[in-house]
């Protein structure tokens, strides 16, 4: 019977794949060897909306701050090889507000859950 990855191997693995972010990184932060990060990465693939979100909060570093959409888009652009607008960005975030994990308002966000 295979057992569970470790819940920080896999966030580890998440936070592993957004661009900029190595493996050795995501391993120091959460404590966990390569090996457990590499084999919690098997299928696991970043949403737009996580890769919005990871920008936001800087990989889950912040807690709170400016609402740069604009930032986040070019960002995006530049991972993704598309057009984005302030509308698509805010749009990618919503599920997180929705779930409770990020409070926004006009121009700033607060997160209210780890992240990854």
């Amino acid at each position: 019977m295979a057992r569970e990855p470790d819940p920080n191997a896999i966030r580890a693995a998440r936070l592993s794949l957004v661009p900029g972010v190595s493996i050795a990184a995501a391993c120091r932060r959460f404590r966990v060897t390569p090996h457990a990060v590499k084999k919690a990465r098997t299928g696991l693939k970043l949403t737009s909306s996580e890769l919005a979100f990871a920008a936001l909060t800087r990989n889950g570093t912040m807690r709170a701050g400016p609402l740069e959409l604009v930032s986040i888009a070019r960002w995006l652009e530049y991972i993704e090889q598309r057009r984005y607008n302030e509308r698509e960005v805010r749009k990618l975030i919503q599920p997180y507000i929705t779930a409770g994990q990020l409070e926004t308002d006009e121009d700033r966000w607060r997160l209210l859950a780890d992240w990854p």
